[in-house]
């Protein structure tokens, strides 16, 4: 309810992501928390969390942080503007009674904020350290043609040669699943692409077809958002074989573009741009969706022109003995890394 109250909620805030992670990927379910906050007995803020302990030089510390889901990403849902800090000042004062022990650090990596250095400012002494980490890019459609009129001529040009070598190969199609039981075959198409690439050939284990676990976490994902319609799955085939595909949820005004894939046969054609040019094109058209989310802040994404948002590390390490020696801790870890 929370989450629907919110004008623009992102998938990582939305319940039935988290539901699908503690359901096939952890262990022990029962060892994901939601923190819920209210004001006059009206919720107003959500926080997933995890419990975890962890050993440092011989030291087990207690630790609480955003649950370890595979989206980079990470969030809250909070409403009247309540903020990170505001949460974390909060969630002091009552974690031993959560959790029956001290709690030594309270680790959240991933959320982001729109302007870092006005977020690190408003949470003042409120948090041991605040970092910025990374980016999260978006791309925000415009109300005309985007790849006209944001992509530069060259990217342009280059997506327009790639099409050309495509159609000298065989019968191209671009298509979109959204709804069951279609989208159980173009789920594995998806699976089938993404591991055709470097994930699965060059020596790594990434891809979802070699991770049954990461890759029932996927698929339940995907039975629960196309329940909504929410579920896109983006193909590219070539004589009816997928090539490339983009696997996306919906959430609000917002698209999540979580993974993607294309056969590394075929890299001449660059599929995964082309498809990625169709999927503009496509959202383009839906009056719902106003922004795409890369869901990630990698360097070859600016030539789509992203926006993006700052990604957050905050810290706060409790005044016990165990708190500030992991504070120490850190804080040397984090200077060797840097004179190195």
């Amino acid at each position: 309810d929370l989450a629907r109250r919110c004008e623009a909620v992102r998938l990582m805030q939305l319940p039935d992501y988290y539901l699908s992670y503690a359901e096939k990927l952890l262990s022990d379910p029962d060892g994901m928390l939601v923190a819920a906050f209210r004001r006059d007995s009206a919720l107003v803020a959500v926080l997933p969390l995890q419990f975890t302990v962890r050993k440092k030089f011989g030291v087990s510390f207690n630790i609480v942080e955003f649950p370890a889901t595979p989206t980079p990403i990470r969030e809250f849902v909070a409403l009247d503007g309540l903020s990170v800090a505001d949460l974390i000042a909060c969630l002091k004062t009552r974690f031993e009674a959560v959790f029956g022990k001290a709690v030594d650090m309270l680790r959240l990596s991933g959320f982001t904020v729109s302007d870092f250095e006005e977020f690190q400012a408003s949470a003042g002494s409120g948090i041991s350290s605040v970092s910025n980490i990374g980016k999260n890019n978006y791309i925000q459609l415009t109300d005309g043609d985007y790849v006209q009129e944001e992509l530069s001529s060259n990217m342009r040009s280059n997506l327009r040669r790639r099409r050309k070598r495509l159609d000298k190969l065989g019968a191209a199609e671009f298509k979109t699943v959204t709804e069951l039981p279609e989208l159980n075959s173009a789920f594995d198409a998806f699976v089938e692409t993404e591991a055709a690439g470097w994930k699965s050939q060059r020596g790594g284990k990434r891809a979802l077809k070699l991770n049954e676990d990461q890759q029932s976490f996927y698929r339940d994902l995907a039975t629960r958002f196309a329940k909504t319609g929410r579920c896109h799955i983006h193909l590219l085939t070539l004589d009816g074989n997928a090539i490339a595909s983009d696997f996306c949820l919906a959430s609000g005004n917002t698209v999540s573009s979580l993974k993607h894939g294309y056969d590394e046969q075929f890299t001449d054609v660059t599929p995964s741009n082309l498809l990625r040019e169709y999927t503009l094109e496509y959202y383009a058209r839906d009056d719902t969706i106003d922004v795409i989310d890369l869901v990630s802040g990698y360097a070859w994404q600016d030539r789509w022109k992203p926006n993006h948002r700052s990604v957050c590390l905050a810290r706060d390490f409790n005044r016990t003995f165990r708190g500030q020696l992991l504070r120490l801790i850190t804080s040397l870890r984090e200077l060797t890394a840097r004179n190195k």
